[in-house]
């Protein structure tokens, strides 16, 4: 079966087993990046919260031969059956004074996202754009996230630089900044009789990198925006740092005091090359670096920071 029939065929096989008491319905879910999944929606009258399972991984294990047509259909049953749930209360939602202590801010790619910010509020940074979610904690359904559009700003008659005054005072569980030496990240790896050792870099050579995420590691680049844990940072390692977008789940930050030379060319090539081969597209922050400048505290395009770099050296030959 072509994709478009197996979505068929799944859809008739769930509307048989869940029968005239459920809908069951195939939505297209617009994710980060562009990225259109589809999934499927069982849902029963009376529920509020209704499970997404996206079809695409599933259809990926048939078309590989690695599951059967049967268990795709038992697995996506089963997903259905732990996640289902018959009513959550979501009124405190439409209240902002209720929301605010849950909101955060994380980092998205600005043009590849163009259309998902036509309703989405946002905070332009570089070429980046900063967008908000709130950390929904419940007893039924445990942890989720929610996407503030520019709706909910309607609704609650705020604006984005509310949600961003929300976010900077917010200390929310998981999502504490950490520093990762990638010394230890390589470390922590597992290895088994099955690891490729081809693909392990044990000893790692030239300059040291860190990892920059959140402690629950999700969407944890924007550890960026937060300047008390840059600052401590950049203090400590005593150098500005090149930021090398690894995802938008974090980011890998070398001391430029590491680089004889910046290096800009040869990193934006490994950083391209890592999201072609690597990382999945919607998980895709940027394909180029950035300076986080130790005298600004700032976020910088190379070629800002090579201006300022020219500028402070024109200055002080100037002044002798």
């Amino acid at each position: 079966m072509n994709y478009n029939e197996f979505k068929e065929a799944v859809l008739s096989k769930l509307k048989d087993i869940y029968g005239e008491d459920y809908t069951v319905s195939i939505v297209q879910v617009n994710k980060n990046n562009g990225v259109v999944l589809d999934g499927i929606n069982i849902s029963k009258e009376g529920h509020n919260c209704t499970p997404t399972i996206y079809l695409n991984k599933y259809y990926d294990l048939y078309d590989r031969d690695l599951f059967s047509f049967e268990e795709i259909v038992n697995a996506i049953n089963d997903a259905y059956i732990k996640a289902e749930v018959e009513a959550v209360d979501f009124s405190f939602f439409n209240d902002f004074a209720q929301v605010n202590s849950k909101i955060f801010a994380t980092l998205i790619n600005r043009k590849e996202n163009e259309s998902l910010l036509k309703d989405v509020p946002y905070i332009p940074y570089k070429d980046l754009a900063i967008v908000f979610k709130a950390l929904i904690s419940d007893s039924t359904i445990g942890k989720g996230t929610v996407l503030i559009k520019t709706s909910h700003l309607e609704r609650w008659n705020v604006n984005v630089n509310d949600l961003m005054d929300a976010a900077k005072k917010n200390k929310l569980e998981g999502r504490t900044p950490i520093v990762t030496s990638m010394t230890d990240f390589m470390k922590s790896l597992k290895v088994t009789s099955d690891t490729d050792m081809s693909d392990m870099p044990f000893e790692m050579e030239g300059p040291q990198m860190f990892i920059l995420h959140t402690e629950d590691k999700f969407q944890g680049a924007s550890v960026i925006l937060d300047n008390d844990f840059m600052k401590k940072f950049v203090d400590y390692i005593g150098s500005s740092l090149m930021i090398l977008p690894s995802s938008i789940h974090e980011v890998i930050a070398v001391p430029m005091n590491d680089l004889r030379d910046n290096h800009f060319e040869e990193f934006d090539a490994m950083v391209k090359a890592v999201n072609t081969e690597s990382v999945d597209a919607e998980d895709i922050l940027s394909d180029h670096v950035y300076v986080y400048d130790n005298k600004t505290m700032q976020l910088l395009m190379p070629n800002e920071y090579m201006s300022m770099q020219a500028e402070g050296i024109k200055n002080n030959i100037q002044k002798m």
